[in-house]
């Protein structure tokens, strides 16, 4: 599908445009700068310059699509105080792109939500956007919807209600996105598939400057954490990459009309995130009267006085929507490194188990949101076995995991690269305990034979990296007949990871981590009716498979070892790394490739946080957070809806055991 997607620079499109592109889709962006229009086309999408204030120019992108997502709004608008102005941009906007699909049946999807809807209950998809003055505790809450309604209020009283002014900075926001839900919805009946997805009032992940942070900000900078009344109102919750996936199912299969909710977690006590705030900047948790809410929260006092829950039970009942991670709703800290006054402090959270940081700075600005290698814990007293790690991203996870303490066993097909790689190794960490293992994955013979060493020499195994791989490849077989890059990649893997498993069982906090690849969603499919790529063979397709499959293999290898113990196994790709690995891509991908690649010490970080991470839990993904997944700082990743078959998971662990002997004990 052609879509055409506004807003596709900003937070949630980022995270939105690996999420089509990874489904087929072809995507188009507005683009406003040269340098938006430079960054999406490195992320291969197609630029249609304009802005929000150009009717015919969005007609005529959208006239040009099989679909439309709407995420923009006027920001500059919204920033000067011209809300009104803002609404009626939205407006224009919206029925631009509607006027463009009328009578098509192609889908529109425009972004909302979930403070339009009335506070004090749990709002559903059922309910119209709407605000309840006295559930709001907001006397004169509707005089916020109208333009210059408060001012005149205030007028003619001669008196400025606090309260007002709470109403009235939420009102504003929420008569946005009623706009806009209007007219979407009104081309339903005119042969658009339209709907609406309402977003959490906090859309989470790493590198968030939202709600949140913000929060952390005037907590630092009043010497408080503070709440409004007893603190039981609630925000709604959701990460950003869960968002981005319901907004690609909505493009997909939501029929006209529909009201959708992208909500994780239904409602989290505003006292409760003051009190992991307070407790990890180690300042004093407090109810700020109402009187005062304006003046200590600012334009955050409205939305911290809404009682706003949300349930998003209907959407995930229309469109299957699953969200990522346990259903905790709780927000907990689990890191703190809060340092003096002057100097930045880092608060980990979690929602929905979902861990990222926020790092302040002595006046509560944000210096960074970003894992690095010193945030990898200490590893004395652990063994590691990292394959493929004489060069590449194998090497930097083994540098950093012996740099931190662990003892580190280098499986490498080159005894004589691996040797100088160790003393690399220790040359630059003093006392490191660093040792080689002959492993060549294309080979049966030569996994046991190691397999067998390693159980003899180490009787306990805390990590297990699964690194090794080949990429794009001529068509070649490994000594087992198997095609060359689905037999390392997986087969080979699949086999060490069973026969090391148990020396791993019984180790507290023991992981397998496998790196799969952005490749996984390429052209690639478990094709069981080829698997080797006898009949038609295709490199791309072959390496892409071969990526499916080792996520496939950690969610079913997840969902076997939770009952077996303390072990998880996890999974992370790189984005696109600079490595050895890219000697095979044709000189014309590589050229395009160097450009937006990553030294192969960023490409590592995903691995060595599934690895280390103290927050991290089985079954996750975890990759570079910018640029569409390509390079940054490790986050939460999203897979392919494909990778989460669990009937094609267990098919593909079944054919797995029976290509190469090797079952597991769980």
């Amino acid at each position: 599908m052609r879509v055409f997607v506004t807003g596709v620079s900003g937070w949630i499109g980022s995270a939105l445009v690996p999420e089509l592109i990874g489904a087929g889709h072809e995507v188009t962006g507005l683009a406003r700068s040269d340098a938006s229009a430079a960054a999406l086309t490195g992320a291969g999408v197609r630029v249609h310059r304009g802005d929000l204030d150009d009717p015919g120019g969005l007609r005529s992108a959208a006239g040009a699509s099989d679909g439309v997502i709407h995420l923009a709004f006027s920001g500059d608008m919204m920033r000067s105080g011209d809300f009104q102005g803002a609404v009626d941009a939205d407006r224009r906007a919206v029925g631009a792109l509607g006027e463009a699909l009328t009578g098509s049946d192609r889908p529109l999807v425009i972004a909302s939500a979930t403070v339009v809807l009335a506070p004090g209950r749990v709002g559903t998809e059922q309910d119209e956007p709407g605000l309840d003055p006295a559930a709001a505790g907001w006397p004169r809450a509707r005089l916020a919807t109208e333009p210059g309604g408060l001012a005149r209020e205030r007028h003619r009283n001669g008196v400025v209600d606090v309260r007002a002014e709470q109403a009235e900075q939420a009102g504003l926001v929420q008569g946005l996105h009623r706009a806009g839900e209007e007219v979407a919805l009104s081309f339903a009946s005119l042969g658009v598939r339209s709907s609406v997805v309402r977003l959490a009032t906090t859309c989470h992940g790493d590198g968030d400057h939202g709600f949140l942070t913000a929060l952390v900000g005037i907590a630092r900078d009043k010497g408080v954490s503070g709440f409004t009344g007893d603190g039981s109102s609630r925000w709604t919750a959701v990460h950003r990459l869960d968002a981005a996936h319901l907004f690609r199912l909505a493009l997909e299969k939501a029929p006209a009309g529909s009201r959708l909710h992208a909500v994780a977690d239904e409602g989290v006590p505003i006292r409760a995130i003051a009190e992991v705030i307070g407790r990890h900047l180690d300042v004093p948790v407090v109810s700020v009267p109402a009187g005062e809410a304006s003046g200590h929260f600012g334009f955050l006092a409205g939305f911290l006085a809404a009682d706003n829950p949300v349930s998003s039970a209907l959407t995930r009942e229309l469109l299957g929507w699953q969200t990522q991670g346990s259903s905790r709703t709780s927000i907990r800290a689990t890191t703190s490194m809060a340092g003096p006054h002057d100097q930045p402090s880092r608060i980990v959270t979690t929602y929905r188990a979902k861990s990222y940081d926020i790092v302040t700075n002595g006046s509560g600005g944000i210096v960074k949101a970003k894992w690095t290698s010193d945030d990898v814990p200490g590893q004395q007293g652990r063994l590691a076995v990292v394959t493929g790690a004489n060069t590449g991203l194998g090497f930097e996870t083994a540098r950093v995991l012996a740099a931190r303490g662990a003892s580190v066993v280098l499986a490498v097909r080159d005894i004589e690269k691996g040797k100088r790689a160790a003393a690399r190794i220790a040359g630059a960490a003093p006392g490191a305990n660093v040792m080689v293992q002959p492993l060549d994955l294309a080979s049966l013979d030569s996994i046991r034979a190691a397999a067998g060493e390693l159980r003899a020499r180490h009787p306990r195994i805390d990590l297990l990296i699964n690194n090794a791989g080949v990429m794009l490849t001529p068509r070649q077989t490994t000594r087992d007949g198997f095609e060359l890059q689905f037999g390392t990649n997986h087969l080979g893997h699949f086999a060490l990871t069973g026969l090391l498993l148990e020396q791993m069982l019984p180790v507290p906090g023991s992981r397998v981590v496998t790196v799969s690849s952005l490749a996984h969603r390429a052209r690639a499919r478990i094709n069981f009716d080829d698997l080797q790529s006898e009949r038609s063979y295709s490199r791309v397709a072959a390496y892409g498979q071969s990526k499916l499959a080792n996520l496939m293999f950690t969610y079913e290898l997840q969902r076997r070892l939770s009952g077996a113990g303390t072990t998880i196994a996890v999974a992370a790709h790189p984005g696109l790394a600079s490595t050895e690995l890219s000697r095979y891509t044709p000189a014309i991908v590589a050229f395009s490739y160097a450009l937006v690649t990553q030294k192969a010490a960023m490409g590592a970080l995903p691995t060595l946080r599934a690895a280390t991470d103290p927050g991290v839990l089985g079954g996750q993904y975890y990759g570079p957070g910018g640029l569409f997944g390509a390079r940054g700082y490790p986050e939460l990743a999203h897979s392919s809806g494909q990778s989460h078959d669990t009937a094609i998971q267990r098919r593909l662990w079944t054919v797995s055991e029976e290509l190469t002997g090797v079952t597991f004990p769980v």
